[in-house]
């Protein structure tokens, strides 16, 4: 019963505006009617807009009574992520795919029906390029990852972006001009190894990356810095 009810809530993940454009209820199920029981999905400063259409976006029946105790009135009308993916296309065509929508669905990172973090997220993910990065302002990622990404300067293990035991997450993460994440990583889905990004803005230009992954590591060329080689060994 617990994985089913799990399931119900990973339903609405990350619809944007210009995705849902145009959507209807396909059975009369609308939002009042369901908010009697479910109000509590609804109760958050950020509501995703395809609840605000009708549950039945991602919702249909199962043709049982509904409400009634240990009956299942409503499933989601496609598995995830295939149902979010429906609308959102962040990953469409990427060879490799964030192994939190391969492992979880979206809502590991993203709430289903509302959140009190931007674009419904599960915890603190800051939108600039440039921060004071901290474990807090980067509680979304931390909720998998290690923390000593962003707090260990040498370590062995916690990362393989790292030069002998220099860890390179922490050189570009620390400092007053310390980069987001999303600066070298698309957080969904890339054609690259560990999610690296083929280009980055800079101002008006696209830099292009020019990452290549070797056995021990590998390099980059990007418009920010000249060439870079590192090695694990």
């Amino acid at each position: 019963m617990a994985l089913l009810f799990i399931e119900i809530l990973i339903f609405l993940a990350t619809l944007s505006a210009s995705d849902i454009k145009g959507l209807e209820p396909v059975a009369g199920l609308h939002l009042e009617e369901c908010i009697d029981c479910h109000g509590d999905k609804t109760d958050h400063e950020i509501m995703h807009e395809a609840v605000e259409i009708g549950c039945d976006v991602c919702h249909e029946s199962t043709g049982e009574a509904h409400p009634e105790d240990g009956v299942m009135g409503f499933k989601l009308v496609d598995r995830t992520p295939d149902l979010c993916l429906s609308c959102h296309h962040i990953t469409q065509g990427k060879a490799i795919l964030h192994s939190a929508i391969e492992n979880g669905g979206c809502m590991i990172c993203h709430q289903p029906h509302g959140s009190e973090f931007r674009v419904l997220l599960s915890d603190r993910y800051p939108a600039e390029d440039y921060l004071v990065a901290s474990t807090d302002s980067f509680g979304l990622c931390f909720m998998c990852h290690d923390t000593d990404l962003l707090e260990a300067e040498k370590s062995e293990w916690a990362t393989n972006f790292r030069h002998g035991d220099q860890n390179l997450h922490y050189i570009h993460m620390n400092g007053a001009k310390g980069r987001n994440c999303k600066f070298c990583h698309n957080l969904h889905g890339s054609d690259q190894t560990f999610l690296i990004e083929e280009s980055v803005p800079f101002g008006n230009w696209e830099m292009q990356m020019n990452f290549i992954a070797t056995e021990e590591g590998g390099s980059c060329l990007p418009g920010c810095h000249g060439k870079k080689v590192y090695s694990r060994q």
